[in-house]
């Protein structure tokens, strides 16, 4: 038996049932060996699972132009060699598995798309990785990442990029026109320290992922993100944001949770399509303008030293989660009639001593936490009002008594006239216990004198 030509290995290794089956019909014919082929093909079987064929070349074409190869959770410590005679897969999926390198054969790989490689061990890439594909989605969550190959920035048609949960502590430059096509970036979880200055050029960009990166401060040019619409931010060490935040325009969630900001900036309440911003556990001491926030609709302050709330806070008719305990806050918003929308409100661990009638108004609070405040009484109808109601360690929780003019302060609502006019002093409000102190010793005494 002679070998096999080249010529016949690559058409039957071809994606293309007809040239498969001439390939299989000569070599049979001329007594070409098949036996190395065949061994190829059967060990090629065991990674890629096909349905049943009724002809040999059908299968063999399906099997070598597989273009989705899922071989994840196979305990792989490296890909099998003989996976490299696959040229036409565009997507592989390694995920959950023990790789700690990829071999170089996979660069040659021109037609990959997407390459899902998180839960493995694989702490370096080569200086060309995946340089000669159109690669659109690379996930290399939770490796061992120590560096980032620069090639991976030269790769144009990238739209997702998911390198967090690494060892990543710094970033190759990021040179003009690379990574144009970028909407998702996740590089959160590494310790880089600081994100690229000129990071304002990814104008594609729709989420930016830095959650515990170390980061201490941001570059201004992040404010050129236009298309920004998440930007994750929590667990860093930023005292500051730039004064420009409030140009991005697309944002809906600002997470900045966990951080050691003192103040705000006053471009803030210009983020009119934001929705969802946490600002839980810093440092603020005020809040600035949040009249502008038209969309928001879940708001995270709890654990700063916030000693009042901005008035233009009840006009965020939108909002229907509050979160504002842990501060250091007095009192409320007397009028909050226009938070219509609201259905949960926290304000736990603040010396709050008093609550606004106008929460009675708000047709869809259904929650209100107020536990350990200093709160003696509520007002009319609230109690009733509420799916779930928390006073736990409060004067009204414990059965301190009140003050009967507190209370009727507290729950009284003036009439109309008496907006107008004032509240009235009758004379014969005043008058009458007297009197009738008098007149009772009156009886008393004619009563005495004829008894005796």
């Amino acid at each position: 038996m002679q070998p096999l030509t080249e010529q016949l290995w690559k058409k039957l290794r071809s994606a293309k049932p007809e040239q498969v089956e001439m390939a299989l019909l000569r070599a049979r014919a001329q007594g070409f060996n098949l036996k190395p082929w065949e061994q190829e093909y059967a060990e090629l079987r065991q990674y890629i699972p096909l349905p049943y064929y009724a002809e040999q070349h059908e299968e063999v074409a399906a099997c070598y132009a597989i273009r989705e190869l899922d071989l994840s959770e196979r305990e792989l410590s490296s890909l099998p060699a003989v996976l490299a005679n696959l040229r036409y897969v565009e997507v592989l999926d390694l995920r959950n598995n023990e790789l700690t390198a990829l071999p170089t054969w996979l660069n040659e790989w021109s037609n990959l798309k997407e390459v899902y490689l998180e839960n493995n061990q694989i702490s370096a890439l080569s200086a060309d990785f995946l340089a000669h594909s159109r690669l659109e989605l690379l996930q290399l969550s939770n490796n061992q990442l120590k560096a980032l190959p620069a090639a991976i920035l030269g790769l144009s048609s990238l739209q997702r990029l998911d390198l967090s949960h690494n060892n990543i502590s710094s970033l190759p430059n990021l040179e003009e026109e690379q990574l144009p096509n970028l909407s998702f970036l996740a590089l959160n979880d590494n310790p880089i320290g600081q994100i690229w200055v000129n990071i304002g050029q990814l104008t594609k960009l729709q989420t930016l992922q830095l959650q515990n990166c170390l980061l201490q401060q941001l570059p201004e040019s992040i404010c050129s993100l236009f298309a920004l619409q998440n930007l994750w931010l929590q667990n860093n060490q930023l005292r500051h944001l730039p004064a420009q935040l409030g140009q991005l325009r697309s944002l809906e969630l600002l997470q900045l949770a966990q951080n050691e900001l003192q103040e705000l900036p006053d471009s803030l309440d210009r983020l009119a399509s934001l929705k969802q911003l946490n600002l839980k556990e810093n440092a603020l001491q005020h809040l600035p303008k949040l009249e502008g926030l038209a969309s928001l609709e879940l708001l995270h302050l709890e654990h700063n030293q916030l000693q009042h709330l901005p008035s233009d806070f009840a006009r965020l008719g939108r909002l229907k989660m509050a979160y504002l305990q842990g501060n250091d806050l007095d009192r409320l918003p007397l009028i909050l009639d226009a938070l219509r929308a609201l259905e949960i409100l926290h304000i736990e661990s603040n010396p709050i001593e008093q609550l606004p009638d106008s929460l009675v108004d708000l047709p869809n609070l259904q929650r209100l936490f107020a536990a350990h405040t200093q709160i003696k009484s509520l007002p009319r109808r609230l109690k009733h009002k509420l799916e779930q109601l928390d006073i736990e360690g409060t004067p009204l929780a414990n059965g301190e008594p009140q003050e009967e003019a507190e209370q009727e302060a507290f729950s009284h609502h003036p009439t109309a006239q008496e907006n107008e006019e004032g509240p009235s002093h009758s004379p014969k409000g005043c008058m009458l216990p007297g009197l009738g102190v008098v007149l009772l010793l009156i009886i008393a005494l004619i009563y005495g004198v004829t008894l005796f």
